[in-house]
């Protein structure tokens, strides 16, 4: 009944208002809800209570909205975009207005968040008084600065805005190759939190002999962010680094990448798609117009696995056991993650193992292959990126129960994880069981993970 309610009774609150049938469903459901002692309450219900106090006309009650919206929370087994909805509803109802703002935007990042989530947000930011911070300047490095690495510091003019009370909530860095007159694909976007407008580029991340353009933005407290800084470039040194790439052939179970004569193709996602090498429609091998993965196998520091055979390993609801892969043991740096998701986003924890028995535990972020990185300026969380996923290659075409779609959408993403270089890393574990997945069984999101490079940036 609660799990009915919850999803029709609060939907309908929350987009249609309130009508006489739903307030007398609202005082029915009080009722039963409240009878029900503290102990045996789940989260569902506590949260189901906290939206009926927050939309009923005479019984609206913020104390007691966000009470319960703060025990479903801690009872839920982990953050749900949903709750935190309600979380950051209740929170705004009781006048905590920046509190609220940030739940929203964390729900935003989190897979199966809804539209709604974004709906809200604009409205509230909407409603807070100011204007942006004053954008930034880059400082550190100088502009052309050469023999630089392999870590190398970032740093950008003080945060400044007309309201003094306003005070720096993060920065968001974006790094990418410099090219000519088109912009290169960014290497690097990433969000740092309050700390100052520095940044060090983590040992590993950089290239040796490579010129890189730069730029900042940053976010106040009123959660508005500046424009971006005018992009100046730095060129690194020649120091030791290696790419090392991590055998996954064990573990590939799925063939997403359609080739020349493969006809035994697997899906990417549960709607019968997958990936399709460049220049091949399907049908003919040397078409220009079709946008896909290289022949040769190589992306950036990756190399795919074989075409022919399966090439992914392809993670969903339905799996729910850990996945240990050993790697060649070695002290890095980094380690770099090349995957993509179908029907949704994902989340999947991951686990560092290094030989001294110490564990490091991370997460891999998987956007949808149709996510895109926002446009600047513009409030939307559904359908763009989630922090740390950087799009490696973007604008491929796919091909669709076997037919060949000129998309020019999907890509794939690289999430970075910065390890301990002074232990010697043995394996990796995706914990499968507590990963997050947009979409249940019926229609399941799918995790594809197509490539792991560590970076043994010391030469060790």
């Amino acid at each position: 009944m609660v799990g009915i309610a919850h999803g029709g009774l609060v939907a309908s609150l929350r987009r249609a208002g309130l009508t006489d049938a739903l307030k007398a469903g609202m005082d029915r459901l009080i009722s039963r809800l409240e009878m029900i002692p503290e102990p045996r309450r789940t989260a569902w219900s506590l949260d189901t209570l906290a939206v009926l106090y927050l939309y009923h006309p005479e019984k609206r009650d913020a104390s007691r909205a966000l009470d319960h919206a703060s025990t479903a929370l801690r009872k839920a087994k982990a953050r749900r975009p949903d709750f935190l909805l309600t979380l950051a509803e209740a929170k705004y109802l009781a006048g905590e207005r920046a509190e609220a703002i940030a739940l929203l935007e964390e729900a935003g990042t989190l897979p199966a968040a809804e539209q709604l989530v974004t709906d809200k947000l604009k409205a509230y930011l909407s409603q807070v008084p100011g204007t942006s911070a004053e954008t930034p300047r880059n400082i550190q490095p100088e502009e052309g600065a050469t023999g630089l690495g392999p870590v190398v510091v970032l740093a950008g003019g003080p945060f400044q805005h007309p309201d003094p009370g306003v005070l720096q909530l993060r920065s968001r860095w974006q790094l990418r190759l410099a090219s000519g007159e088109r912009p290169a694909p960014l290497a690097i976007d990433l969000v740092t939190q309050a700390g100052g407008g520095s940044w060090a580029v983590p040992e590993g991340l950089l290239l040796p002999r490579t010129t890189y353009s730069w730029r900042v933005s940053y976010t106040g407290s009123d959660f508005r962010p500046s424009g971006f800084s005018a992009e100046t470039s730095f060129t690194t040194g020649d120091f030791p680094w290696e790419a090392v790439p991590f055998d996954l052939s064990a573990h590939f179970n799925r063939d997403v990448v359609a080739d020349p004569g493969d006809g035994e193709n697997g899906t990417l996602d549960s709607a019968g798609c997958c990936l399709l090498v460049a220049g091949f429609d399907g049908s003919r091998a040397e078409d220009p117009r079709v946008q896909g993965v290289p022949a040769d196998r190589r992306i950036g520091v990756h190399v795919l696995g074989d075409y022919a055979g399966k090439n992914a390993l392809q993670l969903s609801n339905f799996d729910r056991r850990s996945v240990r892969i050993p790697v060649p043991p070695g002290n890095y740096s980094a380690v770099r993650f090349l995957a993509t998701g179908g029907n949704g986003d994902s989340l999947v924890p991951v686990v560092f193992e290094y030989s001294d028995g110490a564990r490091e535990e991370r997460a891999i972020p998987c956007d949808d292959w149709f996510d895109d990185i926002p446009e600047e300026g513009v409030v939307e969380l559904i359908g763009v990126l989630q922090p740390g996923v950087i799009p490696v290659l973007n604008g491929m075409d796919r091909i669709h129960n076997g037919v060949f779609e000129d998309a020019n959408d999907p890509a794939l993403f690289e999430v970075v994880h910065v390890t301990r270089p002074q232990k010697r890393l043995e394996a990796f574990v995706l914990e499968t069981q507590k990963a997050l997945f947009a979409h249940p069984p019926g229609a399941p999101t799918q995790f594809n993970l197509l490539a792991v490079t560590g970076i043994r940036a010391t030469g060790k």
